[in-house]
């Protein structure tokens, strides 16, 4: 793949020379662990993202008959027209009395894993009862992941870890890039402190690819990095083919921008891309060559914020 030179222009005429990193298109300054570096790059962007609310999820997952099992669309409609039309009254049915006390007190004590564990027993990853449960967590319990690496190979490293999160009424976007081979245990580490009193992630194809990898490298350097499948995992890709399915022909993150959103970046990069970018950085220590792999990865992680907006807005109508 040829590299392309004038994409630099997107971000400043003039190639960085030196380490000031207030040249960089995003702001970011460099930091130290002994006599290892890598960048810090911060975006705050103002938080209007408004969650579903918890009623919604309720009377979905009340009328919902089809969380019963043996119970399908077809049966579902069968009762429906026979007056039985959500969880209460289908508890007159005695073969479906004891399932639907557990389902009920399930609901009732907010157990948001069990809640999770049910509908993705009954339910593919993509249903809306699924995306509603949403409105069980904090907007601060949130996680927003997006990773770039050498290569889609789990053997290789991490070169742009990015993270959003909510804080004082801010979404604020953190990107850990390193400026060695050897700051990918750092970054890794640095990740690590975000995931205090966070429940749930928000990916894009994050169930195959971000959450796998960052697990992969944690385990090569034996860092403990708790269980990730204590936290439940929205990937925005599967709720977008449910929602957009006849609006996109493609749900490649930036066909979803664009076809949904009408979102349209310039000059970005493709993630084949990020290696050759870090490969030239590493070759001369000029700094520009990182400047394409965090604005793409800042501008996937802002995509993921407004599909998770945009998904809200039309679900919760």
């Amino acid at each position: 793949m040829d590299f392309d030179e004038s994409i630099f222009k997107k971000f400043y005429p003039d190639k960085i020379k030196s380490k000031n990193t207030s040249l960089l298109g995003i702001p970011s300054e460099i930091k130290k662990i002994g006599d290892i570096e890598f960048l810090l790059s911060t975006t705050i962007l103002k938080d209007d993202l408004q969650f579903p609310n918890y009623d919604m999820f309720k009377n979905e997952y009340i009328n919902c008959l089809e969380l019963i099992y043996g119970i399908r669309e077809k049966k579902s409609e069968k009762f429906h027209k026979k007056g039985i039309d959500n969880l209460l009254k289908a508890k007159c049915l005695d073969c479906f009395k004891d399932e639907i006390d557990k389902l009920l007190t399930a609901l009732n004590s907010n157990d948001i894993k069990n809640l999770s564990h049910i509908i993705k027993n009954r339910f593919s990853s993509s249903n809306k009862l699924f995306f509603l449960l949403l409105s069980l967590f904090k907007k601060q319990e949130l996680l927003f992941i997006d990773i770039e690496t050498k290569n889609l190979s789990s053997e290789t490293g991490i070169i742009t870890a990015g993270i959003g999160f909510f804080e004082n009424e801010n979404f604020i976007i953190k990107q850990f890039t390193i400026l060695s081979d050897a700051a990918e245990y750092e970054i890794l580490n640095e990740f690590l402190k975000y995931l205090e009193n966070k429940k749930l992630f928000v990916t894009f194809n994050g169930k195959t690819f971000d959450i796998p990898f960052l697990e992969n490298r944690f385990g090569y350097y034996a860092i403990d990095c708790n269980d990730f499948s204590d936290f439940i995992n929205f990937d925005l890709l599967f709720f977008s083919r449910s929602a957009f399915k006849n609006l996109s022909p493609s749900f490649a993150l930036k066909d979803v921008e664009k076809n949904i959103l009408k979102k349209f970046r310039k000059n970005d990069i493709g993630s084949e891309e990020v290696e050759i970018y870090y490969s030239k950085y590493l070759k001369t220590g000029n700094l520009s060559y990182l400047n394409p792999i965090i604005y793409h990865n800042k501008e996937d992680i802002i995509g993921m914020f407004l599909i998770l907006k945009k998904l809200c807005e039309i679900w919760t109508k």
